[in-house]
């Protein structure tokens, strides 16, 4: 049977807790990404996920307020911290891909970040399960 590892992405982009909303909002526009996990900039252990869809929110939030010449100079100071999701649990690269896909649809995110002693490993999306699925109706 397999298993998260077999199908997660292990080239990761991380932010830290430490790090801005301007630098995670760079680094998803310069590399085409929706989910980047939050790591603790003193250990490196999980602590969430900034997604794209709350880096949407705080940049309209931004631009209705102060307007968008203002947008990196906010995004400045914004913490990754204080705007993550925290409540994205991970997974472990054991886990059955069948009950990785339950957890998905059960928890409706828009990934998986996949965790070792606390630390990211890797990450499943929903284009994993799509190629995944590809793969499966191929070899039909």
């Amino acid at each position: 049977m397999q298993t998260a590892s077999d199908i997660m992405a292990t080239t990761i982009l991380t932010c830290t807790d430490q790090e801005t909303l301007l630098d995670g909002h760079n680094l998803m526009q310069e590399n085409n990404i929706r989910h980047v996990p939050v790591i603790c900039a003193d250990d490196g252990h999980y602590m969430g996920m900034l997604t794209h869809k709350e880096v949407l929110k705080q940049v309209i939030k931004i631009a209705d307020v102060h307007g968008t010449n203002q947008l990196n100079r906010y995004e400045a100071r914004i913490k990754i911290k204080d705007i993550m999701c925290d409540d994205v649990n991970s997974i472990a690269p054991d886990m059955p891909i069948d009950k990785a896909g339950e957890y998905f649809l059960g928890e409706k995110q828009g990934c998986l970040p996949v965790c070792e002693d606390d630390k990211v490993i890797g990450i499943i999306t929903s284009v994993d399960f799509v190629k995944l699925s590809l793969q499966l109706l191929n070899e039909i």
